[in-house]
Parts: C-alpha cells; structure tokens; sequence
C-alpha cells in the first residue's frame, strides 16, 4: 500500500478480481476504505491470524508475543535484571584479592563518583538500594561520606545486597500492580526533606546504577572476569530469567 501504488494495482496483484471487491475487502478488515487508511499516520496493517505469526518482507518472521506486556512491567524487568546483575557482581568480586578490590579505577565521571574501585561501586550499588528503601519506608539512613575510604568486606556486601536487593524488587512490583508510580513520598533523609515521586525515584536508581554497572563490568574485564559481558538486558527482560 505504497503511495506511489495504486489501490487498483494492489487489488490485482493480491488477485481481486475488481476494484471495488477488494475495497470492500479492506473495509471489512481495517473499518475504512485504502484511501483513508492511507491518509492515517499510524499505517497499522497487522491483522490477526489464525497463528499469530506474520511473514513480513523483507524483515522476515515476525511471531506473537507470548504474553501481554504492558511498559511498566518492562520496567520491572530492568530492575529485576538490576538486583539480579549487581548480586553477580558481587559474586565475582569475591573472587578478587584485596589489592584488584581497591585498584582504583581511571575513568569516571565529574560530579557523580570520586576515587572509585570495584569495592566502592559494588558498596555504592547496595547502599543506594538501602538508602531509597529507608527513604520510602521513612527510617533515618546515614549516607555514607563524601570521599571516604570503602573497606566494606565482600562477603557483608552480599549479605546487605540479598536483604536489600530482594526487598527493593518486591517494593517495585507492588508499585506497579498498585498503578503508584506517579504517587509522591516525602524523603525525610535529605535536608531539607524533598519530595519526590515513586516513579522517578526508580528512574534514578537505574540511570546511576546502570553508569556503576558498566565501570564495574570493564573493571572486571580488565582483572581477567569477562564472563558477564557487557551486563546487556536484553536477553533477560526478554526470557524472563
């Protein structure tokens, strides 16, 4: 349905034997006519079938989807797939020494970490996610100072991480089945108190941690651990693991 085509060569070569026949065709199937469906701007052309699949020139195959998926749920996949990762990260830490634990780390970036290593992001990473649990559940937290030295043991990191990790995913998932994302809480762990909205304290959480999770994962690499990759999503949102 190409505009430089018309709709009469379309017909025949979908093998109509008039004009108005596959008119009439279209309209039943899309609830308008070639020429006003032409002037819509969404073009949407898919219609069902029998098995779901559609063969689309020259893309090829384009299969169903297995299940509805609506863009919050997305969401909570890339946080699943962010506890999920930075538990890993831990993991392979454990098999570094102390001296590769607290190499620092050349490249960062003004205004968000100074005089980083792997054992300051894998700890940045886990008291973020206890941080915005006491911030939403309005328990006082003591944010770690500016500059410090991290000497937090990897095995604590993990402990923490397990506890925090797994209730940060559970308070997500309630977000999104409640529909609360755009619900305000009052952080009284800033000073002064901020309000902020659940939504975007969880697009915080991603954008800054996926920056500590690429330092990290080149970090590893550069020790010899590459076995996670480049800690893409992709794969993870897309099977559900």
């Amino acid at each position: 349905m190409h505009l430089n085509v018309t709709a009469l060569e379309v017909a025949v070569e979908a093998g109509y034997g008039s004009h108005e026949a596959f008119t009439r065709a279209f309209a039943r199937a899309y609830g308008m006519s070639p020429r006003a469906w032409r002037r819509e701007a969404s073009r949407v052309f898919f219609l069902a079938a029998p098995s779901g699949v559609h063969f689309q020139p020259p893309a090829g195959l384009r299969p169903p989807a297995r299940r509805k998926v609506r863009g919050m749920d997305v969401l909570v996949k890339m946080v699943e797939h962010h506890v999920w990762l930075t538990g890993e990260l831990i993991e392979r830490g454990a098999r570094l020494d102390a001296a590769t634990l607290d190499r620092p780390i050349e490249l960062s970036v003004e205004g968000i970490d100074d005089d980083i290593s792997i054992r300051y992001l894998l700890d940045r990473l886990v008291w973020q996610e206890e941080m915005w649990l006491a911030s939403v559940e309005d328990r006082p937290f003591q944010v770690p100072e500016c500059g410090r030295q991290v000497v937090t043991p990897i095995p604590e990191l993990r402990t923490r991480h397990a506890d925090a990790g797994a209730r940060f995913v559970a308070l997500v998932n309630q977000l999104n089945e409640d529909g609360r994302f755009d619900e305000s809480f009052v952080d009284t762990t800033c000073e002064p108190p901020r309000v902020f909205t659940y939504g975007g304290m969880v697009a915080h959480v991603l954008t800054f941690a996926a920056h500590r999770r690429s330092l990290l994962l080149g970090a590893f690499h550069t020790a010899g651990i590459k076995d996670l990759s480049s800690g893409d999503p992709m794969h993870f949102v897309a099977e559900g693991n």
